[in-house]
């Protein structure tokens, strides 16, 4: 099995606990896990002329659609922390009728179950469960 794990960046210690944990559970599993950081949904209250190249940023999610994976886990909370909801589940949806699970509570996709004072490492080991 394959999944990718769609994050904004390293850069946030919560991330980095998510993709331990993910990484950590896939290991005792067998699956074979793919970290795609590509920082956050483009709009207008987010870019800039100061960095005109911060799309390619999300070029990285581009690589998603040949891949051949089984399954996405995507932190749309953090990717999408700028953007209007439709910008969200348009994002969501460019991945077609994949199996795909959020991190975050987005309406119409599938949440990873866990209790509300869950650490972010467990987050990541039971979105691979």
């Amino acid at each position: 099995m394959r999944v990718g794990l769609l994050i904004s960046e390293f850069k946030d210690k919560n991330v980095c606990d998510i993709c331990l944990g993910a990484d950590i559970a896939a290991r005792d599993l067998g699956i074979e896990l793919v970290i795609f950081p590509g920082k956050y949904i483009i709009t207008d209250k987010n870019f800039s002329d100061d960095n005109p190249f911060e799309y390619q940023h999300q070029a990285v999610f581009d690589y998603i659609y040949e891949a051949g994976f089984d399954g996405l886990i995507v932190d749309i909370g953090r990717i999408g922390d700028s953007a209007p909801i439709l910008k969200k589940e348009a994002f969501l949806k460019q991945f077609g009728k994949k199996p795909l699970l959020t991190v975050s509570e987005l309406e119409g996709f599938d949440k990873i179950e866990y209790p509300e004072d869950t650490p972010f490492f467990e987050i990541g080991f039971l979105a691979i469960e």
